[in-house]
């Protein structure tokens, strides 16, 4: 008999595919009628192209302020910078980030902030989530964010589709996770046009992200058939069209198939309870605590992670080595040949992980939920260092 499954909807509205993002960007903020239009982006496309400033020049007196320094893994004291810029701006009825996870998760976790009047890093400790012993995660009252926001993705790390933020306290080295209903943006833009200005080396790496999202809810402890059928979407796009963004940067049909499948798999997640595995783990431990660039962390891990759960989810792996069009093939040595196929890291030592780091990464890693719901039971400290060895 079917088991009962349940969907959630989640609080966004639209998904814009292939629109020039400032004509999407402007048709959200006449639909929602915002009069106060607070911005989050990367320095670098302010800087160094014009697309920020034609944001600005659409948005005219609507635009109040922006903030272009976030950090990667959205540390705790550059939060604080932020809600202090929005604070100096006034107060804002959208936000609108434009740019990886670093925007996306900053401006999520500024709006929670705001929300609950933090104004120094240690009053985020109220806000945070918990695990307990048995995987769960639990998240504290909170009230809603006053602002929503507008994501503009321009990687394919997909953290621009949840309600969920990581970051990480500077003090103890240590990624947490924060997150309500509203923090889930009101509308997603993917514009592949502007993906032409990600890094060739941050967009690949992202790409890997996205992989490992799709992979890990395939393989799942529990996975659920509608995330299993978008993320078997997902891995066969990117499979197809990742390795042609990198060889035909300009293809931007190429872009937008990589662009649909992040947006594929993290969506059909955000509808089920489907949690993700120890790659995930150990990438907030490898993020937040030793530096290691988000998508980077998937690349190094994650064929390690697929060797050690093959002796109980080997039927579903098949199902992933299957839509990478190599059958009946280990699915950890095809994630790892993809990778390698791309030019990037995809061993810990490739990324400055030192030996001696293990038994930290392990025991930071132990306590996540992802980590606790690995499809292979891990039994303790040991079965994680095992994973971290072989992947060194």
């Amino acid at each position: 008999m079917t088991e009962p499954t349940i969907y959630k909807h989640n609080k966004m509205e639209r998904v814009y595919f292939s629109m020039p993002f400032v004509d999407a960007v402007m048709e959200e903020v006449e639909r929602l009628e915002a009069k106060r239009v607070f911005l989050f982006c990367s320095g670098t496309l302010l800087r160094e192209t014009d697309t920020i400033n034609s944001l600005m020049s659409a948005l005219g007196d609507r635009y109040i302020g922006h903030f272009d320094k976030s950090q990667p893994h959205t540390p705790r004291d550059s939060v604080i910078e932020a809600i202090d810029a929005v604070k100096q701006a006034g107060e804002c009825d959208l936000m609108v980030a434009v740019g990886g996870g670093a925007a996306v998760d900053t401006a999520k976790m500024t709006s929670l902030c705001l929300a609950n009047d933090v104004n120094t890093m240690e009053d985020m400790d109220a806000l945070r989530d918990t695990v307990d012993d048995a995987g769960k995660r639990h998240s504290p009252k909170k009230k809603p964010p006053k602002a929503r926001m507008i994501a503009v993705a321009t990687t394919l790390s997909g953290g621009e589709i949840g309600q969920n933020i990581g970051c990480t306290d500077p003090v103890r080295n240590v990624k947490e996770g924060y997150g309500h209903p509203l923090l889930m943006p009101i509308a997603v833009v993917y514009d592949p046009a502007l993906t032409l200005h990600t890094p060739e080396r941050l967009w690949l790496a992202s790409g890997v992200k996205a992989l490992d999202h799709a992979v890990e809810s395939i393989c799942a402890k529990k996975p659920d058939p509608v995330c299993t059928l978008m993320s078997l979407t997902a891995v066969r796009l990117l499979a197809q069209n990742l390795p042609k963004s990198k060889d035909e940067p300009d293809d931007l049909e190429a872009r937008h198939g990589c662009l649909f499948a992040s947006w594929s798999t993290r969506s059909s997640r955000s509808l089920s309870n489907v949690i993700f595995g120890a790659s995930h783990g150990f990438g907030h431990t490898l993020g937040g605590g030793y530096g290691v660039p988000h998508g980077e962390t998937s690349c190094v891990i994650l064929p390690s992670v697929m060797r050690f759960n093959e002796s109980d989810n080997s039927d579903l792996q098949l199902l992933v080595t299957n839509a990478m069009g190599l059958n009946n093939a280990s699915a950890g040595e095809v994630i790892e040949s993809f990778i390698r196929s791309l030019g990037l890291p995809y061993r810990l030592r490739d990324v400055g992980i030192d030996k001696a780091d293990f038994a930290d990464i392990a025991e930071h890693s132990l306590h996540t939920n992802t980590v606790k719901n690995n499809p292979r039971p891990i039994k303790g400290v040991d079965d994680l260092i095992e994973i971290l060895e072989n992947a060194w």
